[in-house]
């Protein structure tokens, strides 16, 4: 029986750091479990050119290293290596030269269509698409990635990532050279899709799409707290995403989209997001070891995904030992976090 497992450093590049206090418990987290971060940009107001996006890492930075000077409190960043890759939005507005400034360049742009998700609102419509092409163009020539949220917010709710596939196959035909990442894919026909295209073209996957059902959502009783969007799916759905990531397959990769509301704005008013930061990779290692695939972990939360944004591989290790964590663990006040709850047997071992 493995007593201990150690694993590359995993990545995020899906994470919604929030803005302001939220930040102060995302933030932590982020830099405890990851090495690369690609945070979202979907803040009010919107992350919008590359000025914006180097003054919300910078940000970032100073509330991480505020949590390092007092790191009796977990979590214990005792781990330096920590690098926020930042996004801006798309809006009717974008331009390339928005994309770069003397002292940034923004390794992303989230194509947001417009009222899919939380803060979309200065997304684009997508009839506004193809008015983007000599952006999208310029993407193409000087390496940024396209990250689709891929639903019609028009659609019916199970079938807004479905109708939306089309216009990326249209993207794909018309940028071959543009790399493009589904975040979040969630079906079976979005992971049957990103295996039929070319290699410029990516997907990420989430815990909670890997560890939830719609039985999850709208079983028993209506739970608010695994309200998401997309909404998670059926299990026929679950067992694509779970070969899709468990063959380490180069296409797919992990981004939490960890998305944090307070208790009582999700009990309430049904915000979707899923904050799952703080419990996301041992989920994760749980999820591959009882699965007898643990030798694809580190592809898929580490390497698969750097390799695809061209980033060196991460040189730290972290290291687990097979003992149960009590239920709480991992528990933010005034936030539910995923799984948070349940007891989980692996515990990082702090150097």
């Amino acid at each position: 029986m493995t007593d201990r497992i150690q694993i590359l450093k995993p990545n995020d590049f899906h994470m919604h750091l929030r803005q302001e206090e939220v930040l102060i418990h995302t933030a932590p987290w982020a830099a405890h479990w990851f090495h690369y971060v690609l945070a979202m940009p979907n803040l009010i107001p919107p992350i919008r050119d590359a000025h914006d996006a180097s003054d919300y890492a910078f940000h970032i930075f100073e509330v991480v290293h505020d949590h390092m000077k007092a790191s009796r409190v977990e979590p214990r960043i005792d781990r330096t290596r920590f690098e926020t890759l930042t996004s801006v939005m798309l809006t009717p507005e974008t331009t390339a030269k928005m994309l770069s400034s003397t002292n940034h360049r923004v390794t992303a742009v989230k194509l947001y269509p417009r009222g899919a998700t939380t803060n979309s609102d200065h997304g684009i419509s997508i009839s506004e698409i193809a008015r983007k092409h000599e952006l999208f163009d310029f993407m193409q020539e000087h390496g940024f990635v396209l990250c689709i949220h891929a639903e019609d917010p028009d659609a019916p709710v199970l079938q807004r990532e479905q109708r939306f596939l089309p216009i990326v196959y249209e993207l794909v035909r018309a940028f071959p050279r543009l790399k493009i990442v589904i975040e979040h894919v969630s079906t079976a026909e979005g992971v049957a899709f990103v295996l039929d295209m070319p290699v410029t073209v990516g997907a990420t996957i989430t815990a909670h799409h890997l560890l939830l059902t719609l039985d999850d959502l709208l079983g028993s009783t209506l739970d608010p707290h695994s309200f998401c969007k997309p909404v998670v799916k059926t299990e026929a759905d679950r067992q694509k995403l779970l070969e899709a990531a468990f063959a380490g397959h180069p296409k797919f990769f992990f981004g939490s989209d960890s998305a944090p509301h307070r208790t009582e704005q999700k009990q309430q008013k049904g915000s979707a997001g899923i904050f799952s930061a703080p419990t996301a990779v041992p989920l994760m290692l749980d999820l591959f070891h009882r699965s007898g695939v643990l030798e694809m972990f580190d592809r898929f939360m580490s390497t698969n995904g750097a390799d695809f944004y061209d980033l060196p591989h991460n040189e730290e290790y972290l290291t687990f030992e097979r003992k149960e964590l009590p239920p709480g663990t991992y528990r933010v006040p005034g936030y539910e976090v995923l799984q948070a709850d349940l007891p989980l047997p692996w515990s990082l071992l702090t150097t």
